[in-house]
């Protein structure tokens, strides 16, 4: 287990843009690997809910990620709330 031995990849230590779907799998849902596989293979489920998409030259908008996240949760109406 390999994925076990080394630092996982951190939300926040990932660039703006993240080039790598599976680099963005491991922040969002850790490093072991079937996870990250369901999490990679639920990509166009997401997508079609408003997840941010992989645009050519950039990769996926780290900030919009977040956002889709909370709005996901309903963190968005909380924050505004309080």
């Amino acid at each position: 287990m390999a994925w076990m031995t080394r630092q996982p990849i951190r939300f926040d230590d990932l660039p703006l843009f993240v080039a790598k779907n599976r680099d963005l799998a491991e922040a969002v849902v850790g490093p072991e690997p079937e996870r990250k596989r369901i999490w990679l293979a639920s990509l166009p489920e997401l997508e079609a809910c408003g997840f941010p998409r992989h645009t050519p030259g950039h990769g996926r908008y780290r900030p919009a990620v977040k956002v889709f996240y909370a709005r996901l949760f309903g963190l968005d109406a909380a924050t505004r709330a309080g």
